[in-house]
Order: C-alpha cells, then structure tokens, then sequence
C-alpha cells in the first residue's frame, strides 16, 4: 500500500467494489500553466499532470460508496477555483509512485518536492495551492468571475478576513477530520476514537459561528461570491462520507453550500472529473 508523504496527499477517490472491498484509485495532480493569454492569435495551454494508483483495501464508512471526484487533498483546493475560468488545460499522466515528483526536473520547481505548482512560459513558477488560486483568479479576472474583490479597501480586507478564517476555522479541523477517519483507514491503520471526537466538536463549533455570519451575510467575506467561499467546497463536499455532518440545523450554511454546490464549474467537476479542456 503507498502512504502518501506530506504534500503528496490524494486528491480524490473512485471507489468500486473489489472483493468485498473497495478499489480506490488515488489521484493527484499539479499544475503547470503557461503564460500571454491575452496574445488572440496564440492557443495557450494549462497543464495538470495526473497520477493514478491503485490499490485494494477494505474501508469501513459511514456512506459508501464515496462520490467519484471528490476533491480530498488541501493542495487541490485550486481545482474547482481554476475551472471558474475560461482558461485551457490538458492532462498529463506522471508517476507518483516512482516518485517523479521527487525528480530534479520537478525540484528544480517546487523545492519541497511537493504538488501542485505551475511554470509558465516566460519560466516564471509558483507553487503552493492558495498562491496559485489567487493568482489564477487575479491574472484571468476578465475571463471569469471576479472571485477577488479590488478598489475597496474595506471589501478586500473583509476578503483577505474569510480566507484567514477558512483556513484557521474550518479547513483545519475538516482536513484533520478527512485523515484520521479516512486516510488512517485507507493505510490500515486504527483512527483514534477521541481525536475524531475532538475534532469533530471543533469543526460543529466552527459551524455554528459560520451560521451567524451567514444570517447576516449572503457569502463569507459579504454580500458577494469570493474565493474564500469556493474555497470550501472539496472538504465540506466530502464531509458526509466520513460521517461528519455539518449541515443540520444551520439553515445559513445549508443554503450557502447549496448554492455552491450548483455552481456549473463544480457540476462539471463532479460528472468528469478532470479532464483535458485545451
């Protein structure tokens, strides 16, 4: 079975049943982009190379099968960002389990030998997933929705307030949550019982605070859609499967991810997964 290193965390799961188990198909990607979309009479491309592993292993969940697609990995966040905007990609299969990500074609780029980053053509390279959504929502601000607000200061600092929050508030123990019940399991390992129990009256507290800041607002950083809001999408749309309901009784927050979860990038997301769109 392979464990995932730090920064090489999977990013989705298809399960299928094997055996009285669960095929589960790991997948990761990171980016590489390419730079001058603004040139019309050039076609330029986004890349994201993909690495599938398989294995077989039986995971007791709450709901299974797990949705295909879901977007387990805090360093995938920037998927269903980047599929906001009309910018092309195509991907590229790599071998994670060689441990390609360890090359030095890749630490040249990404140091940590970890993933995603993205290089453009000009040689200019970014990595770290937070980094790249903003830069991606800033650089294709006109090919997309302005998921970054600009000009008014008391807007981009209630902005800049949501994505502290996201990350602190609820990515934390929502991600914490995801390794040790499902990760753990996957590695045939035991989830300790009262860390869940922790984690879990953590992330409901949390949850309950996000439901009076959405009582008097329409998304978390205002009235507005931003990437703080999308950028909770891959955790809290996994959550059920892991038995960790967030929703009931918070009627705020039920409607906010509801109208997330329609979102067409996320639909589009879920039904194919990701695939080439250059």
């Amino acid at each position: 079975m392979i464990k995932p290193e730090h920064g090489d965390e999977v990013s989705h799961y298809h399960h299928e049943d094997l055996h009285g188990g669960h095929r589960i198909h790991e997948h990761v990607e990171y980016l590489i982009g390419s730079a001058d979309w603004w040139t019309l009479n050039h076609t330029k491309k986004l890349y994201i190379k993909t690495q599938e592993i398989e294995h077989d292993c039986t995971i007791d969940l709450p709901r299974k099968p797990i949705v295909t697609t879901h977007l387990l990995a805090s360093h995938l966040l920037f998927q269903s960002w980047f599929l906001n905007f009309t910018v092309p990609f195509e991907v590229v299969n790599v071998d994670l389990g060689k441990k390609e990500q360890k090359s030095p074609e890749n630490l040249a780029n990404q140091p940590f030998g970890q993933i995603p980053y993205i290089v453009e053509d000009d040689g200019f390279v970014l990595y770290e997933s937070r980094a790249i959504a903003r830069y991606i929502a800033t650089k294709y601000a006109n090919q997309g929705p302005k998921l970054i607000p600009t000009g008014d200061l008391k807007k981009i600092a209630k902005f800049e307030q949501a994505t502290f929050a996201e990350s602190a508030h609820f990515y934390d123990p929502a991600f914490s949550l995801l390794l040790e019940i499902f990760v753990k399991k996957m590695q045939g390992l035991t989830p300790d019982e009262a860390r869940v129990k922790d984690l879990k009256t953590t992330l409901l507290s949390k949850m309950d605070v996000y439901e009076q800041i959405l009582s008097k607002q329409k998304y978390i950083a205002g009235d507005e859609i931003t990437l703080a809001d999308i950028a909770h999408l891959p955790l809290a749309s996994v959550m059920p499967d892991i038995g960790i309901d967030i929703t009931t009784g918070r009627p705020h927050l039920t409607k906010w991810l509801n109208e997330l979860y329609q979102r067409e990038s996320w639909q589009t997301l879920k039904a194919n997964g990701l695939v080439s769109t250059a």
